[in-house]
């Protein structure tokens, strides 16, 4: 009955308008609670196979971007999408003590440790990826501009929203994106 009665209140909370004072925070945790989230997708592996299961329908050999993704491990999707669903990934990270973990962790992707070949990737025209997730305010914000300026963009686009103001969720709305899955603080947005 306790479980029922938390998900009616997610229900109610992902409802709540936009407007409202206060409104992000009961938003985020709705959307936290959508799909069982807080048993199925407790753990990384879990939260990864919710994400690759109920926002990515099961697609195989697609291409995920991450952004200051540290490790690689902790708080990353690539891994168990590259693992389990044969995707590929290209991670970005430029501080020099994640970097090396991450080539260890994360051998078979492609390890950038600067943004300059995202700047390459969007002036060519050609954005392969169907998944970006941004741990850093900086690339999301180089991201959200470009995304503003061109029609095409990622099927999720994922960031690390630390200060948990609506701030991304406007962003994204403009975009046509919406709100559709959130753990801790990191907010999924879907592409309409």
């Amino acid at each position: 009955m306790k479980q029922f009665l938390r998900q009616i209140r997610g229900w109610g909370y992902r409802r709540i308008p936009r407007f409202m004072p206060g409104s992000h925070r009961l938003r985020v945790i709705g959307f936290g609670r959508r799909w069982d989230c807080e048993k199925k997708g407790w753990t990384q592996e879990g939260f990864a196979r919710l994400v690759w299961e109920k926002l990515l329908e099961k697609k195989s050999h697609g291409r995920i971007l991450e952004c200051s993704c540290g490790d690689g491990l902790v708080g990353c999707l690539g891994w168990w999408l590259e693992g389990n669903a044969g995707w590929s990934s290209d991670c970005q990270e430029n501080r020099p003590y994640p970097l090396a973990q991450l080539r260890g962790n994360r051998a078979q992707a492609g390890i950038h440790p600067d943004l300059v070949f995202l700047q390459q990737t969007v002036q060519a025209g050609a954005f392969p990826y169907e998944v970006v997730l941004c741990r850093s305010s900086t690339a999301g914000s180089f991201l959200w501009r470009w995304m503003s300026k061109v029609a095409s963009g990622p099927a999720v686009f994922a960031i690390w929203n630390r200060s948990g103001r609506d701030l991304w969720s406007r962003r994204m709305q403009k975009m046509g994106y919406r709100l559709a899955l959130c753990r801790d603080r990191l907010e999924l947005y879907q592409k309409r």
